[in-house]
């Protein structure tokens, strides 16, 4: 980026900040209180399925990732959001416990085991979902659901103006 972008980001923002906060900014913090709750969740799910398979969110995720077409180091790397240096730690520990392989080609495959923990801790994370959902009443379960539904249709780039 040069100089006359980066300052011209600065201005817009800027000129965005002079402005105020919109008459819908208490909404707005609660709207990212309740999505930081719904990470907890998530992470609550991701720490069942580590308790008991011993894989970590980040390999779990890579298994998936293979599972469903990323079977070069720098795709998964990509989709997880990592360097390849730190890829290829989470891949070198899946490949020593053996649920993933290497072709002669670099390429990365499930083995027979790495398809079943792939299925095992789907099931471990809906299994967690559906024991925690029997404390919601079917009132609840119903916001809930619409309230996902609304924050997942908000959540595409062309629908969110940037600050």
């Amino acid at each position: 980026m040069d100089d006359e972008a980066l300052n011209n980001g600065h201005t817009e923002f800027d000129e965005m900040m002079a402005e105020g906060p919109t008459p819908h900014l208490h909404l707005s913090v609660s709207l990212l209180d309740q999505i930081d709750r719904a990470r907890q969740v998530d992470e609550l799910l991701d720490r069942a399925v580590e308790d008991v398979t011993g894989l970590k969110p980040s390999e779990v995720k890579a298994l998936k990732l293979v599972d469903s077409g990323a079977h070069r180091l720098e795709d998964l790397a990509d989709a997880l959001g990592l360097v390849d240096d730190a890829a290829a730690t989470v891949v070198d520990a899946l490949i020593q416990r053996a649920l993933l392989v290497r072709d002669t080609s670099n390429l990365l495959h499930l083995t027979e085991a790495g398809a079943a923990m792939v299925d095992r801790a789907d099931a471990i994370r809906i299994r967690s979902a559906d024991l925690a959902s029997t404390r919601l009443n079917d009132h609840q379960i119903e916001r809930l659901t619409a309230t996902l539904d609304l924050m997942r249709g908000l959540s595409s780039e062309r629908q969110l103006p940037r600050a």
